[in-house]
């Protein structure tokens, strides 16, 4: 017999919370079966919300636990709902969906909160200007401006009750998904550093969709298919491949074993990638990691695509 896992309640409302506040909320449970339970994992929905357990730990019938769920405002305003799903050895509901909500207000907005370069031609660059404006009668001051030199240049201008913000992408980047964060260090209260996120396509002589892969949740000894397209400019050939892959924030080594590659056609200009991944790892937990493609294009050597997943 396995246990049931029976929670006091499924949802909890933290109500106003000021933007760059991070609040928690013990959910408790208890087993409410016949034989032990086990929480095998948790997972939340984004990188904003943290959870805490002790996972693996056995609960006899009748014994009771607890899941700490933390949730991090920085990057929201407004209503705000995440979830974050728990996973036992219970045979009837072994998938259980808690979630937290909040509403979150700010004294200072950005127009827009992201910047969005879309595609970006490697040789050329781009450049896009945002507004950041307090909400009255708070007064803003910016002191300082943090992100990676290596891939933009951001300024800061003062103008009549609000600030202007330039980011700059710079040239001759290698093609990629780009993902950034500029922090502007301010005066709030509660957010000192407001991030400001830069997102962007690097393109190059090589193109490929989808921009990552998503294998979902797989079941032990699940394998799960998926597939790339890649286009050149010019004839290329792929000559290799390497993978990254992280579960549950410990890197895996030979990681190959788990993430297989292989090109299913050779035309010139266009490569059709499959790429499957086994769910062979005696453990349970959040994957993601990244997938290299090698080739022999001049201007392009290397092809990077990030997958997530969730082993069972």
């Amino acid at each position: 017999m396995t246990g049931s896992l029976r929670f006091d309640s499924l949802s909890h409302d933290f109500g106003d919370v000021y933007r760059g506040q991070i609040v928690s909320h013990r959910f408790t449970f208890t087993n409410v079966g016949q034989g032990p339970l086990i929480i095998q994992g948790v997972h939340a929905a984004c990188g904003c919300t943290a959870v805490e357990i002790e996972k693996g730990k056995k609960y006899l019938p009748g014994e009771s636990g607890h899941i700490e769920v933390k949730l991090d405002t920085t990057h929201f305003m407004g209503p705000m709902v995440k979830t974050v799903t728990v996973l036992s050895n219970e045979k009837l509901l072994p998938d259980r969906i808690i979630t937290v909500k909040a509403e979150v207000k700010t004294d200072i907005i950005a127009d827009p909160p992201l910047i969005d370069f879309g595609d970006v031609i490697s040789r050329v660059g781009a450049q896009k200007t945002i507004k950041i404006a307090p909400i009255a009668p708070f007064v803003l001051k910016i002191s300082d401006l943090v992100y990676n030199k290596e891939n933009l240049e951001a300024q800061i201008t003062n103008q009549t009750g609000h600030f202007l913000l330039t980011v700059t992408v710079k040239k001759d980047l290698e093609p990629r998904f780009l993902r950034e964060t500029i922090l502007l260090k301010t005066n709030s209260q509660h957010l000192r550093e407001m991030p400001i996120p830069v997102r962007g396509t690097i393109k190059g002589p090589i193109e490929f969709a989808p921009q990552y892969l998503e294998f979902g949740a797989i079941e032990p000894s699940g394998v799960v298919h998926r597939s790339l397209s890649l286009k050149g400019l010019t004839d290329f050939s792929i000559t290799g491949s390497k993978v990254e892959m992280i579960v549950n924030g410990q890197k895996i080594e030979a990681s190959e074993r788990f993430l297989i590659i292989s090109t299913l056609n050779h035309e010139k200009d266009r490569k059709l990638v499959s790429v499957t991944l086994k769910n062979s790892l005696a453990i349970a937990g959040s994957v993601h990691g990244k997938l290299y493609l090698l080739t022999n294009d001049k201007d392009q050597k290397e092809v990077s695509i990030d997958f997530y997943a969730f082993f069972r």
